[in-house]
Protein backbone atom coordinates (compact mmCIF):
# COMPACT_ATOMS: atom_id res chain seq x y z
CA UNK A 1 0.00 0.00 0.00
CA UNK A 2 1.23 3.71 -0.70
CA UNK A 3 0.36 6.37 1.23
CA UNK A 4 -0.65 8.46 -1.77
CA UNK A 5 -3.79 6.21 -1.73
CA UNK A 6 -4.92 7.46 1.13
CA UNK A 7 -6.84 11.09 1.61
CA UNK A 8 -5.94 12.27 4.89
CA UNK A 9 -7.28 15.17 6.42
CA UNK A 10 -6.72 16.20 10.11
CA UNK A 11 -6.32 12.68 10.86
CA UNK A 12 -9.70 12.08 9.90
CA UNK A 13 -8.74 9.37 6.72
CA UNK A 14 -11.65 10.97 4.14
CA UNK A 15 -10.99 8.14 1.03
CA UNK A 16 -8.96 5.44 0.10
CA UNK A 17 -8.17 5.70 -3.63
CA UNK A 18 -5.34 2.35 -3.69
CA UNK A 19 -5.77 -1.24 -5.83
CA UNK A 20 -7.11 -3.34 -2.29
CA UNK A 21 -5.53 -6.24 -0.79
CA UNK A 22 -3.96 -6.13 2.88
CA UNK A 23 -4.51 -2.37 3.80
CA UNK A 24 -2.96 -1.19 6.61
CA UNK A 25 -4.23 1.88 7.75
CA UNK A 26 -1.14 4.48 9.16
CA UNK A 27 -0.72 5.98 12.73
CA UNK A 28 -1.40 9.30 13.33
CA UNK A 29 -5.18 8.33 11.59
CA UNK A 30 -7.74 9.37 14.60
CA UNK A 31 -11.38 8.52 12.36
CA UNK A 32 -12.35 6.81 9.24
CA UNK A 33 -14.35 9.12 7.63
CA UNK A 34 -17.63 8.26 6.11
CA UNK A 35 -18.02 6.35 2.80
CA UNK A 36 -13.75 6.39 2.90
CA UNK A 37 -13.54 2.66 1.94
CA UNK A 38 -16.97 2.36 0.48
CA UNK A 39 -17.14 -0.07 -2.04
CA UNK A 40 -13.69 -1.42 -2.42
CA UNK A 41 -13.94 -4.58 -3.32
CA UNK A 42 -10.00 -5.88 -3.60
CA UNK A 43 -9.42 -5.48 -0.19
CA UNK A 44 -8.95 -8.27 1.72
CA UNK A 45 -7.18 -7.55 4.71
CA UNK A 46 -7.39 -4.57 7.02
CA UNK A 47 -5.26 -3.12 10.13
CA UNK A 48 -6.79 0.02 12.10
CA UNK A 49 -4.57 1.66 14.51
CA UNK A 50 -4.72 2.15 17.76
CA UNK A 51 -5.37 5.82 17.43
CA UNK A 52 -8.68 5.69 15.65
CA UNK A 53 -11.60 6.16 18.15
CA UNK A 54 -14.31 6.43 15.29
CA UNK A 55 -15.34 4.64 12.34
CA UNK A 56 -17.65 6.86 10.41
CA UNK A 57 -20.74 5.44 8.55
CA UNK A 58 -20.84 3.46 5.28
CA UNK A 59 -16.87 3.51 6.00
CA UNK A 60 -15.87 0.24 4.43
CA UNK A 61 -19.64 -0.80 2.70
CA UNK A 62 -20.27 -3.05 -0.02
CA UNK A 63 -16.24 -4.56 0.62
CA UNK A 64 -16.79 -7.48 -0.64
CA UNK A 65 -13.30 -8.79 -0.32
CA UNK A 66 -12.63 -8.20 3.05
CA UNK A 67 -11.69 -11.03 4.84
CA UNK A 68 -10.61 -9.75 7.73
CA UNK A 69 -9.91 -7.03 10.04
CA UNK A 70 -8.76 -5.41 13.24
CA UNK A 71 -10.34 -2.91 15.14
CA UNK A 72 -8.03 -1.73 18.28
CA UNK A 73 -9.03 -1.06 21.42
CA UNK A 74 -9.74 2.77 21.75
CA UNK A 75 -12.36 2.48 18.82
CA UNK A 76 -15.30 4.14 20.94
CA UNK A 77 -18.01 4.54 17.53
CA UNK A 78 -18.32 2.59 14.77
CA UNK A 79 -21.35 4.30 12.85
CA UNK A 80 -24.21 2.88 10.85
CA UNK A 81 -24.02 0.71 8.65
CA UNK A 82 -19.90 0.91 8.82
CA UNK A 83 -19.23 -2.75 7.68
CA UNK A 84 -22.53 -3.77 6.10
CA UNK A 85 -22.59 -5.37 3.21
CA UNK A 86 -18.73 -7.06 3.50
CA UNK A 87 -19.85 -10.56 2.40
CA UNK A 88 -16.26 -12.21 3.21
CA UNK A 89 -15.73 -11.09 6.43
CA UNK A 90 -16.09 -14.09 8.68
CA UNK A 91 -15.31 -13.08 12.31
CA UNK A 92 -15.15 -9.71 14.20
CA UNK A 93 -13.64 -8.89 17.74
CA UNK A 94 -15.94 -5.88 18.92
CA UNK A 95 -13.40 -4.70 21.57
CA UNK A 96 -13.66 -3.18 25.17
CA UNK A 97 -14.30 0.54 24.54
CA UNK A 98 -16.75 0.71 21.82
CA UNK A 99 -19.70 3.27 23.33
CA UNK A 100 -22.13 2.71 20.12
CA UNK A 101 -22.92 0.04 17.55
CA UNK A 102 -24.47 1.93 15.12
CA UNK A 103 -28.12 0.57 13.14
CA UNK A 104 -26.83 -2.16 10.59
CA UNK A 105 -23.27 -1.95 11.36
CA UNK A 106 -22.47 -5.26 10.35
CA UNK A 107 -26.03 -6.26 8.29
CA UNK A 108 -25.45 -8.38 5.34
CA UNK A 109 -22.25 -10.17 6.15
CA UNK A 110 -23.42 -13.87 4.66
CA UNK A 111 -19.90 -15.02 5.78
CA UNK A 112 -19.49 -13.61 9.61
CA UNK A 113 -19.44 -16.86 11.15
CA UNK A 114 -18.78 -15.42 14.93
CA UNK A 115 -18.76 -12.28 17.13
CA UNK A 116 -17.07 -11.56 19.95
CA UNK A 117 -18.83 -8.78 21.96
CA UNK A 118 -17.57 -6.51 24.61
CA UNK A 119 -18.71 -6.39 28.40
CA UNK A 120 -20.51 -3.01 28.08
CA UNK A 121 -21.56 -1.23 24.86
CA UNK A 122 -23.78 1.97 26.06
CA UNK A 123 -25.81 2.31 23.08
CA UNK A 124 -26.51 -0.16 20.41
CA UNK A 125 -29.03 0.02 17.82
CA UNK A 126 -30.69 -1.47 15.60
CA UNK A 127 -30.19 -4.61 12.85
CA UNK A 128 -26.95 -4.36 14.11
CA UNK A 129 -25.89 -8.04 12.60
CA UNK A 130 -29.16 -8.21 10.00
CA UNK A 131 -29.44 -10.92 7.27
CA UNK A 132 -25.85 -11.95 8.72
CA UNK A 133 -26.84 -15.02 7.86
CA UNK A 134 -24.09 -17.63 8.69
CA UNK A 135 -23.77 -16.54 11.91
CA UNK A 136 -23.54 -19.71 14.43
CA UNK A 137 -21.43 -17.92 17.85
CA UNK A 138 -21.92 -15.05 19.83
CA UNK A 139 -19.19 -14.50 22.61
CA UNK A 140 -20.76 -12.31 25.21
CA UNK A 141 -19.27 -11.55 28.86
CA UNK A 142 -21.16 -12.43 31.96
CA UNK A 143 -18.83 -11.44 35.09
CA UNK A 144 -15.10 -11.85 33.68
CA UNK A 145 -15.49 -14.77 31.52
CA UNK A 146 -17.13 -15.31 28.16
CA UNK A 147 -20.38 -17.26 27.54
CA UNK A 148 -21.00 -18.70 24.12
CA UNK A 149 -24.52 -18.86 22.29
CA UNK A 150 -25.07 -20.92 19.60
CA UNK A 151 -26.90 -19.28 17.01
CA UNK A 152 -29.39 -21.31 13.75
CA UNK A 153 -27.97 -18.13 10.94
CA UNK A 154 -30.08 -15.67 12.49
CA UNK A 155 -30.11 -12.88 15.32
CA UNK A 156 -32.75 -10.76 15.56
CA UNK A 157 -33.21 -7.44 17.52
CA UNK A 158 -35.33 -9.43 20.07
CA UNK A 159 -32.94 -12.69 20.53
CA UNK A 160 -29.86 -10.08 20.88
CA UNK A 161 -31.04 -7.95 23.18
CA UNK A 162 -32.53 -10.90 25.35
CA UNK A 163 -28.66 -12.34 25.13
CA UNK A 164 -27.73 -9.01 25.94
CA UNK A 165 -29.47 -9.08 29.04
CA UNK A 166 -28.53 -12.43 29.96
CA UNK A 167 -24.78 -11.36 29.66
CA UNK A 168 -25.65 -7.97 31.86
CA UNK A 169 -24.63 -5.49 28.69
Amino acid sequence: MNLNDLAINNGVLTKYHGSGGAVVIPDGVTAIGDNAFEGCVRMTSLVIPAGVTRIGEFAFMDCGGLRSVEIPQGVTHIEEFAFAYCTALTSVVIPEGVEELGAGAFSDCAALTSVVMPKEIPMIEHRVFYECTGLRTLWLTKGDKYVRYDLDGTLPDALFVELLKKADL
